[in-house]
């Protein structure tokens, strides 16, 4: 999603990564620099090594949701999108495109690419006890259409 994410205070130097970090992964993050134990079987990983320039990564992929509209999946150099509601897949090389703003997932030269990046999208899904279809039946139109002021009256 590439929110900013910025930490600072004691140990923790100036300076800019590039690191897959979740929200997940702050919590264990503070607690591995204040020194206190993270509690086991959460899902985040800490980024401490991150920070103090020990690695230049803590993950090597990201699942990303929202609600019940969104999953993708993500690792340093591509971006898998999926819409379930309208059955719908974006599929990005970061590299060459950050701003996502063209879609490869149509392209028969990813079809492999795109199809592993699915398979790894749903092994995250198990892994995190996700369980929603990524298609439906009966999907709903992919074009929005704004309310009228007949509509929204009622």
């Amino acid at each position: 999603m590439k929110a900013p994410l910025f930490l600072a205070g004691p140990g923790v130097p100036r300076g800019r990564g590039e690191a897959l970090v979740y929200l997940l992964d702050i919590y264990p993050t503070i607690c591995d620099l204040i020194g206190a134990p993270a509690p086991q079987g959460i899902d985040g990983v800490s980024f401490k090594p991150v920070i103090t320039g020990k690695a230049k990564q803590a993950r090597r992929e990201l699942m990303l949701a929202y609600r019940d509209v969104q999953r993708a999946y993500r690792d340093g150099r591509w971006k898998l999108i999926r819409y379930p509601q309208v059955n719908l897949t974006q599929f990005f090389d970061l590299r060459s495109d950050p701003f996502e703003l063209r879609n490869l997932a149509g392209e028969p030269a990813q079809a492999k690419r795109l199809a592993q990046m699915s398979a790894s999208l749903q092994r995250m899904q198990k892994q995190f006890g996700d369980s929603l279809p990524l298609t439906v039946e009966k999907p709903q139109p992919v074009a929005f259409t704004p309310p009228t002021a007949k509509r929204s009256n009622n």
